[in-house]
């Protein structure tokens, strides 16, 4: 039976005709044929047996068949003889219709039930869980037929919602965050400003500020500008970040680890740190990718090695699977938390005073390119080392 289980519908609903049919019509040959000889000996009563003898002789001589036994009349025979009669005269008639119908009936039936019934009820209750907003559930039907592949269908729609769902709590999330620390991020240069305009204004009627320090309020004041302006344009930056497109081009292997060497080397000259870039054997001469997004995810994780590193950056390029592998390591301090999720957060910062220094958005926006282009970022936590950021990007 488990060659029927994965019939397709119309096979299986024909199969099972088949079989009601098949039955139905040797079940009915053999009603027939009892009928017909019970109502022969019915009415054999009622016959002159001597005559019907020799009619039945002359008759096989003569044409080689039996002679039909007459119907009496129904004034000559007893009530149930007429009764037994009529009944057989009903099943002979009818007996090949009503078997047809009712074994066809009960195909259908069977078919329902074996074929139907569980995977619609699978499906309604689905539907219905889908209704009350709980996705966390499986679809699962192990048949190969119609109802099946509607079933994994079904399955493949709910993992989608699944994962959409997770996707916008997770934005929603991120939005809540993003503008926690937006009101945060402005509260510090907004403070600054809003105290050195209260001591201009207490101070400067009563001349009592010197020049010196007048100037050093008026270039701190200038600096939170620029810091405001900054952080105006990384608001910009963020908020076109989700139509942004990756568009791929032919890139030659070697050119690029030369570029990737020499951004390294201009970043890094003012602190003097000693810049080691690698490859792995294998790689392609060229491939296809988006070249832009590589850079900038590139730069925002040199940058954040250079912040933080004592003397030395190790950048490592790979070619795994399809997937473009570049990995930046720094001799600092490293991350307080292995916690991916976290560190790659809109305006993370291992410690307040990173504040006044850098928004902390460099990785947030390589999480949001990467993702883009088919890849991750990966934090590597490592005890003989400091930070360890893996970038990933899809690769043609």
């Amino acid at each position: 039976m488990e060659y029927v289980k994965q019939l397709s519908l119309k096979k299986t609903i024909m199969f099972y005709l088949l079989i009601a049919l098949t039955i139905s019509f040797f079940t009915s040959a053999w009603i027939v044929s009892t009928a017909e000889r019970v109502q022969y000996n019915v009415w054999f009563q009622y016959i002159d047996k001597e005559k019907y003898d020799d009619l039945v002789i002359q008759d096989e001589k003569e044409n080689g068949v039996s002679v039909d036994i007459p119907r009496p009349s129904s004034y000559v025979m007893s009530d149930t003889d007429h009764f037994i009669s009529e009944t057989c005269d009903f099943l002979t008639t009818w007996t090949p219709l009503i078997l047809s119908t009712l074994c066809s009936g009960l195909a259908v039936v069977v078919f329902y039930n074996k074929k139907l019934k569980t995977p619609i009820k699978i499906l309604e209750d689905s539907s219905h869980e889908i209704a009350c907003n709980n996705l966390d559930f499986q679809i699962k039907y192990d048949y190969e037929d119609e109802m099946g592949r509607l079933c994994t269908s079904f399955e493949h729609m709910r993992d989608q919602l699944q994962i959409n769902n997770k996707y916008m709590w997770k934005m929603i999330e991120e939005q809540k965050n993003l503008k926690a620390a937006i009101a945060h991020d402005l509260r510090s240069p907004l403070a600054i400003l809003k105290g050195y305009h209260e001591m201009l204004i207490e101070f400067i009627p009563q001349d009592k500020i010197d020049k010196e320090k007048l100037n050093e309020m008026i270039l701190s004041c200038d600096r939170q500008t620029d810091r405001l302006l900054l952080f105006i344009d990384k608001m910009r930056q963020l908020s076109s970040l989700e139509d942004r497109k990756v568009d791929y081009e032919e890139v030659n292997t070697v050119e690029l680890i030369k570029q990737l060497k020499a951004t390294a080397d201009i970043l890094a000259d003012p602190k003097n740190i000693e810049i080691e870039i690698s490859s792995k054997s294998g790689i392609p001469s060229s491939f296809q990718a988006d070249l832009a997004v590589i850079y900038e995810v590139y730069e925002n994780l040199i940058s954040n090695a250079i912040r933080y590193a004592a003397k030395k950056i190790v950048i490592s390029i790979m070619f795994t699977n399809s997937m473009l592998q570049i990995k930046v390591c720094d001799d600092g301090t490293g991350f307080k938390t292995d916690n991916n999720d976290l560190i790659t957060n809109a305006y993370y910062h291992d410690n307040s005073a990173d504040d006044l220094n850098h928004f902390g958005l460099g990785l947030y926006i390589s999480k949001i390119l990467c993702e883009k282009h088919g890849g991750k970022i990966c934090i590597e936590k490592d005890l003989n080392i400091g930070a360890s950021v893996k970038a990933e990007f899809l690769i043609h």
